[in-house]
């Protein structure tokens, strides 16, 4: 296994840890807005905080928006409802492991 492979496999933990679901729930691929994790908004800047803190990284210039859903204010639905929404990536686990990997940020637990 590639050491980008194994530090994924160690974000998925902590998210795992974070959320308090079995690591085999998380699929690196799957949106965390989705199920099981279900976090949008405030619960993926925690989630994004505590991987930090295990990682030794920060995610200061980690493009949010373009991975996550704001929390939704009437302003947000009337944007979406024009479409003027920008259109957003899927948030994954792997999204996560490879911007912090990227920096060097790869200390384990």
């Amino acid at each position: 296994m590639s050491e980008r492979a194994e530090f994924e496999q160690q974000v998925i933990k902590w998210i795992a840890e974070w959320r308090g679901v079995p690591t085999s729930t998380i699929d690196a691929d799957r949106p965390i807005e989705g199920p099981p994790l279900r976090a949008t908004g405030d619960d993926v800047v925690e989630m994004l905080e505590f991987v930090a803190d295990k990682s030794g990284g920060n995610f200061s210039d980690f493009d949010f928006v373009s991975y996550f859903n704001v929390e939704s204010s009437i302003c947000d639905i009337f944007m979406r409802m024009s479409r003027k929404w920008p259109r957003k990536r899927s948030g994954t686990p792997r999204v996560i492991a490879d911007f912090l990997f990227d920096k060097g940020h790869r200390a384990s637990a």
